[in-house]
C-alpha cells in the first residue's frame, strides 16, 4: 500500500514540471496583476550551522522570509524493481542574508531531519504581471465609422492532464490522517468520476490492494475474538490468512549477522524484509530467498546489527503481485536490541589455560643489592565449579640477591658485606579443590635445584569468590634457602575485558640466609622482613588472549626500598 501511494506521487511528479510556480490570482494594482505562487531551490552547501541556498533576490528571496524544507527521496522497489521517487517535508528556514542569486538561512523551529545538501525548498512569492497596454485606436472609414475589432479567440481548454494532476494532488492532501475505509471511498470516487482518467489504474490498484488488507484483518479480528485459533480449524484458518509461522528475534550480539526466517501461506509466492539501523532515516529492503516449500528466510548484515538495536518489518507478496504488511509496519516496525558481546565469559566446558609471567621487584633502590626476579610459566585444566576444579603444572626460576640489612648497608656498627646470591629453579603441581561454587583450596608443592642441591617449597590458598569472577585469595609460600612469603590477592573483573587485581605481601625474601641461620626456613630477624603493595591491570584482546602489567613497590625499612614491574600473558580454550 505504501509504495503504491508513492508509486502515484510519482507520477503526479512527472506530470508537472519541477520547479514549476503554482500561481493563484489575487487582487490587481496599479502596476498589474497581482498572482502568488512558489519557487523552489535546493541546498548548496552547510558550514557551522549556516545553510547556503541557491534562492536569492532576482527569485524574490528576502530577509526573513520563511520556506518550506523538503526531503528527495530515491528508492528501487525491491520486487518490481522500479525506481520510486518522492518527497517529504521536514521542517521550515527563515533566511538570513539575502544576495543577488543566494541567500544564507537557519533552521525554524522543530525539523524531523536535519537539512543535507540537495535538499529542496519552496519559497511562496508574489507575482506581479504588468497591465498590458491600450490597443491603438481602430482607423475610421471614410464614412466616420470606426472599423470593428476582430473577435476574440474562443479561449483555450485546459490541459486535462494537468487538471486531473491538480485534483489527485488536492485529494492526497485531503486524505492525511484519514483511515483506510475513507481512503478506499476517495479513490473509487475519483475513478468513477473521471473514466478517462491517466492516474485511474494506479487509484484503482490502490483501493483492490486497500480492500485486501481490510478483509484479511477483519478475518484475524474475528478468529481471536471467537477463539477459533485456540481449535485446530482456527489455527488453519489464521495461518491461511497470514503467517504460519514465525518466531522473530528480540535480543542480538552486536556486530553479528541475524538470520529472520518465516512460513508462509500458500497464496503468498515471496517476502521482502526491510531493516534499519536505529539511527538510519530509511529502510534497506531484501527479498528473502525460498528455503523449502512456504519457507523463506533473509539475513541482516552485522553492519545494520549495532548498539542501540535495529528495525524491521516483513512484507508478503502473494500471486496476483500485491504486497501485504505480515511482521510489523513501516510506521510500527519490530525493534530488537543489540548488546555487547561479554568477552570475558565463555561457554561451559572443560577450559585449557597457558600463561606465562615475570616479575622483578627492587628492595634497595640506593643499591642494587637486594631485589629478585621471578618468572613462572603454567599450563592447566580447569573442569567444573564443584569438586576437583583445576590441575596446573608449570616450572618456575628464581633469583636473586639478598642478605642482612645492616651488613647490606653497614649500619648499627655492621661492617658492609657483600650481597649473598639466591636461586632456584623449580618445577610444580597445583591443584584447586572446590567445596561449592564461592569457596575453595589451592595446593601446590615444588621441587627444584640451588646451587647447596635439591630443595623444595609449598603454597597454600583460600579462595573466597569464582576464579572466573572477582575472588579474593588468602595464603602463604614457603621456598626452601629463600624464605617466607604471606600473600593476600584480591582480583576485580568487573570491568568488560579489563581484569585488575591488587596484591600484599609480607616476605623475608630475598635474604638467603637459610645456610647461616639454623635452617633453611628461619628468619633472620624483624629488621629484615619486607612488605611489597602491587597492582596489576589486565586487557583481554579477544575471547582466549589477554595481556596484563603490573607496578609494585616493596622495602624493608624507609631507607631500604624500591620499586618493581612485571608482566604477563595468559591464552586459553
Amino acid at each position: 500500500m505504501l509504495v503504491r501511494r508513492i508509486v502515484t506521487l510519482t507520477a503526479l511528479a512527472t506530470t508537472i514540471p519541477s520547479g514549476a510556480a503554482w500561481a493563484q490570482e489575487a487582487p490587481a494594482t496599479a502596476e498589474g496583476t497581482r498572482r502568488t505562487g512558489t519557487v523552489e531551490g535546493s541546498i548548496l552547501a552547510i558550514e557551522s550551522g549556516d545553510i547556503f541556498l541557491d534562492l536569492g533576490q532576482a527569485r524574490g528571496a528576502e530577509t526573513g522570509k520563511e520556506v518550506e524544507l523538503w526531503r528527495p527521496m530515491k528508492l528501487k522497489h525491491p520486487v518490481t524493481g522500479a525506481t520510486v521517487v518522492d518527497r517529504w517535508r521536514i521542517g521550515t528556514l527563515r533566511l538570513g542574508q539575502v544576495r543577488p542569486q543566494m541567500s544564507m538561512g537557519r533552521v525554524e523551529g522543530e525539523i524531523a531531519r536535519p537539512p543535507a545538501v540537495g535538499d529542496v525548498l519552496v519559497m511562496r512569492v508574489l507575482l506581479t504581471e504588468p497591465v498590458k497596454p491600450e490597443s491603438p485606436p481602430r482607423p475610421i472609414t471614410p464614412g466616420g465609422n470606426r472599423i470593428p475589432a476582430p473577435p476574440l479567440p474562443p479561449p483555450s481548454k485546459p490541459d486535462p492532464a494537468i487538471t486531473d494532476a491538480l485534483e489527485v494532488a488536492r485529494m492526497f492532501s485531503s486524505l492525511e490522517g484519514q483511515g483506510v475505509q475513507t481512503r478506499i471511498a476517495a479513490y473509487e470516487s475519483f475513478v468513477a468520476s473521471h473514466p478517462n482518467g491517466p492516474y485511474n489504474k494506479v487509484l484503482g490498484e490502490e483501493s483492490s490492494a486497500l480492500r485486501r488488507l481490510v478483509d484479511d484483518r477483519r478475518q484475524l479480528d474475528e478468529l481471536q475474538q471467537t477463539g477459533a485459533h485456540a481449535t485446530a480449524g482456527g489455527t488453519k484458518a489464521k495461518r491461511e490468512a497470514t503467517l504460519l509461522g514465525f518466531n522473530g528475534p528480540e535480543d542480538a550480539r552486536a556486530g553479528e549477522p541475524v538470520r529472520v526466517a518465516l512460513e508462509l501461506a500458500p497464496r503468498f509466492k515471496g517476502a521482502v524484509l526491510h531493516y534499519r539501523r536505529r539511527d538510519a532515516p530509511t529502510y534497506v529492503s531484501t527479498p528473502m530467498r525460498g528455503v523449502g516449500e512456504r519457507y523463506f528466510a533473509a539475513e541482516i548484515p552485522k553492519e545494520a546489527v549495532s548498539e542501540p538495536g535495529f528495525d524491521y518489518f516483513i512484507e508478503g507478496v502473494d500471486r496476483a503481485g500485491s504486497a501485504a504488511a505480515l511482521v510489523g509496519e513501516p510506521h510500527a516496525p519490530r525493534a530488537v536490541r543489540a548488546v555487547q558481546p561479554d568477552r570475558s565469559v565463555r561457554p561451559p566446558g572443560r577450559l585449557v589455560t597457558a600463561n606465562v609471567s615475570t616479575d622483578y621487584a627492587s628492595f634497595n633502590q640506593k643499591a642494587a643489592n637486594d631485589y629478585v626476579w621471578q618468572t613462572e610459566g603454567a599450563f592447566g585444566l580447569r573442569l567444573s565449579d564443584e569438586g576437583l576444579r583445576a590441575i596446573r603444572s608449570g616450572f618456575g626460576v628464581f633469583r636473586g640477591l639478598g642478605g642482612n640489612v645492616d651488613e647490606l648497608d653497614g649500619t648499627n656498627g655492621v661492617a658492609p658485606k657483600p650481597p649473598r646470591e639466591v636461586g632456584l629453579t623449580y618445577g610444580y603441581v597445583e591443584m584447586e579443590y572446590a567445596f561449592n561454587t564461592n569457596y575453595a583450596l589451592i595446593g601446590r608443592g615444588a621441587v627444584g635445584l640451588r646451587e647447596a642441591g635439591i630443595n623444595g617449597g609449598a603454597q597454600a590458598f583460600l579462595r573466597i569468590g569464582n576464579d572466573r569472577r572477582s575472588n579474593l585469595s588468602l595464603g602463604g609460600e614457603i621456598l626452601g634457602g629463600i624464605g617466607l612469603r604471606g600473600i593476600a590477592q584480591f582480583e576485580l573483573k568487573t570491568l568488560s575485558r579489563v581484569p585488575l587485581m591488587l596484591r600484599t605481601e609480607v616476605s623475608n625474601q630475598p635474604t638467603g640466609l637459610g645456610e647461616s641461620s639454623g635452617g633453611p626456613f628461619a628468619s633472620p630477624g624483624a629488621e629484615n622482613v619486607s612488605a611489597r603493595m602491587i597492582a596489576q591491570a589486565g586487557y583481554q584482546l579477544t575471547s582466549s588472549l589477554t595481556l596484563s602489567g603490573r607496578v609494585s613497590y616493596q622495602g624493608r625499612n624507609i631507607n631500604h626500598a624500591g620499586p618493581g614491574a612485571g608482566a604477563a600473558v595468559s591464552y586459553e580454550w
